[in-house]
């Protein structure tokens, strides 16, 4: 009987093993497993082909924009002579960017940035083309070919808006987190390098070939850099796409407001906002009446205008290549920022105070090195402080509220100026600007963001040191010994 016993409860045993197995493969169709996901491991250098091919094709682009942008004002001050006009062009290629790069931040982290980044450059090239073509057949100043020239330029802005935050994203995903620093500041040698070279050969190519032929040359720069980054690799992880176009927007206004409550949430964020919409406001009124400055304050001529714009551009090439080959991080970035900061306020100060051509360039190099340097730390700063799957919108949002200011300011300091006169408004604009900036230097958020380190950075460096401990008890015992034997030698000796 017990025998029959243990076969049938083996038997048993069996069964229910094999049941359990059916149900386990039964929950494995039923229920299937979370597809892995193949992280790619992030180079170590900093000059990978995938940002070579960024880097270059932004060269290129910049470059083209440059020489394109010095051609159509000088063409709108010889058709138009108004300078009304010329001003509504340069609000027409900012406005656009400023308003809706909260949305391109959006679009950035909702859909793939490569892509973004690629149809970008390839709208602006083939925009530029078609109102190039217009010009060959239309030579001739005319209202029509005036509104077709504002249209080219609120749509290259608008695209620039979708192409800022998608290239700000990516950088951080393409290089090592300890390279970002540099790569931001290779970023702004190409705005240096198309600014000193596209400058000067705008206004050479326009009285050389004219104005239609140079928008073909920006055009055909824009398509090369387009193709340019068609061959690079930006791993993301892009959501899953909505099924209609009002769930599109629903999901949009989700991402937004996404991105709005990350700024609002994180307070060292939301400080550095608060502290680059005052310092924005009260730099845009100044740099607004920099062309009065050197005409009407130090009573030079229109080409040193041009000579103080390059000279400032090598004091922030300068400053942000110093930025990015130092690396700084912890305490030392956030007191240097902040000393900076100070420094760049008191120098627009300083500014009234000289009435010589040379003195005002060095105070020109210097306050162009401390911004250079002060601003790729901080987008540094955000890059990598800032998750990837919020990156675009949130460096989108911080985008068009900073910048949402800077227009009033402009305003306000060209009004101010004609009322109480230029000297004041850079003496007050320039000491608001410096309280300001001491008054948030003592904020606790923001100091703890600036002096953010990254896990690598906070690493150890592979010196080790030993620190002797001493063991309180060992050294009572050691007391107590001592009293004894002391104790011993006074009684012998009774």
């Amino acid at each position: 009987m017990a025998k029959k016993k243990k076969k049938t409860t083996k038997s048993h045993k069996k069964k229910q093993k094999t049941v359990v197995k059916k149900i386990e493969k039964k929950k494995e169709i039923v229920e299937p497993q979370e597809p892995k996901v193949e992280v790619e491991k992030k180079p170590e250098k900093l000059f990978t082909k995938n940002y070579l091919l960024l880097w270059q094709g932004q060269l290129v682009s910049k470059f083209g924009t440059k020489i394109y942008l010095i051609a159509i004002i000088l063409w709108l001050q010889e058709n138009t002579g108004s300078k009304t006009i010329v001003s509504l062009f340069s609000a027409s290629s900012s406005l656009p960017l400023v308003v809706m790069a909260i949305l391109g931040g959006a679009v950035a982290d909702r859909f793939s940035r490569k892509k973004i980044i690629v149809l970008s450059d390839f709208l602006s090239g083939v925009t530029m083309l078609l109102v190039a073509s217009f010009f060959f057949f239309n030579p001739d100043y005319s209202i029509l070919l005036l509104v077709f020239i504002f249209g080219l330029t609120i749509i290259s802005s608008t695209t620039q808006a979708f192409f800022g935050p998608a290239i700000s994203a990516s950088i951080p995903d393409i290089v090592p987190e300890k390279r970002v620093a540099g790569a931001n500041s290779m970023g702004k040698l190409s705005d240096s390098i198309s600014m000193f070279f596209g400058t000067g050969l705008g206004s050479i190519l326009y009285n050389a070939i004219g104005m239609p032929l140079v928008m073909i040359i920006n055009g055909v720069s824009f398509i090369f850099s387009a193709i340019s980054e068609s061959f690079i690799k930006i791993p993301q992880r892009i959501p899953e796409k909505a099924k209609s176009f009002s769930k599109y927007i629903e999901v949009f206004k989700t991402d937004l407001n996404e991105g709005l409550a990350y700024i609002k949430k994180n307070r060292g964020l939301n400080r550095l906002l608060m502290l680059s919409i005052v310092t924005g406001f009260f730099a845009a009124s100044i740099a607004a009446l920099m062309v009065f400055y050197v005409k009407e304050f130090l009573g030079l001529d229109n080409e040193w205008f041009s000579i103080f714009l390059i000279i400032s551009g090598i004091g922030s090439l300068i400053g942000s290549i110093t930025a990015g080959i130092l690396n700084l991080h912890g305490d030392t970035r956030k007191r240097l920022l902040l000393l900076f900061m100070l420094l760049e306020a008191v120098g627009y100060t300083f500014l009234v105070q000289v009435e010589t051509a040379t003195p005002a360039l060095v105070l020109f190099t210097i306050g162009g090195f401390f911004s250079g340097f002060t601003v790729v730390n901080i987008f540094t700063i955000m890059q990598i402080t800032i998750p990837s799957e919020i990156r675009g919108r949130v460096l989108g949002a911080m985008t068009t509220l900073s910048g949402s200011f800077q227009p009033l300011g402009i305003m306000i300091g060209g009004v101010t100026a004609d009322i109480i006169g230029l000297k004041l408004v850079f003496i007050i604009a320039g000491s608001l600007m410096f309280l300001f900036v001491l008054i948030f230097s003592f904020n606790r958020d923001l100091r703890k963001l600036l002096a953010h380190q990254t896990a690598e950075q906070m690493a150890p460096t592979g010196f080790t040191y030993k620190i002797k401990t001493v063991d309180s008890d060992k050294i009572n015992e050691q007391k107590e010994q001592y009293l004894e034997e002391q104790l011993k030698k006074s009684r012998s000796e009774l």
